[in-house]
């Protein structure tokens, strides 16, 4: 464990997926708003996480789909957000996680959420 930005992982990750989604006219987007985006864990089970949680909502979300990737201050947490509007799943909760499904309806598909929150570290 050492001290990571969450960012640089998440946009790794995106781009490593970015071509992906676009083949499947799948709309990703992203929002890293958190100012407080470092925190203490292993590199590379973050970087697995975020790519098999990228990949899944990619796999289960339908063409012209949606995936969002946000971040956010929770005071001095930082809280990743992973949302789609694909299939769904049911949701289990672990330690760290924070299950959010089902999320918001907009009429037409439901939107399902995963999200987990992380103590701030100072770089």
């Amino acid at each position: 464990m050492r001290v990571i930005d969450l960012h640089f992982f998440l946009k790794c990750a995106v781009e490593l997926f970015d071509s992906e989604a676009h083949r499947r006219r799948i709309h990703l987007r992203t929002d890293f708003t958190a100012a407080r985006h470092y925190v203490k864990a292993d590199p590379t089970g973050s970087s697995r996480s975020f790519g098999n949680l990228l990949k899944n909502s990619i796999k289960f979300t339908a063409e012209e789909g949606h995936i969002w990737v946000v971040t956010r201050d929770e005071g001095a947490h930082v809280s990743i957000e992973f949302r789609d509007d694909g299939a769904g799943w049911s949701p289990t909760c672990s330690s760290g996680f924070r299950a959010l499904c089902p999320g918001e309806t907009d009429g037409r598909q439901q939107q399902w959420r995963l999200g987990w929150d992380w103590p701030s570290h100072d770089r």
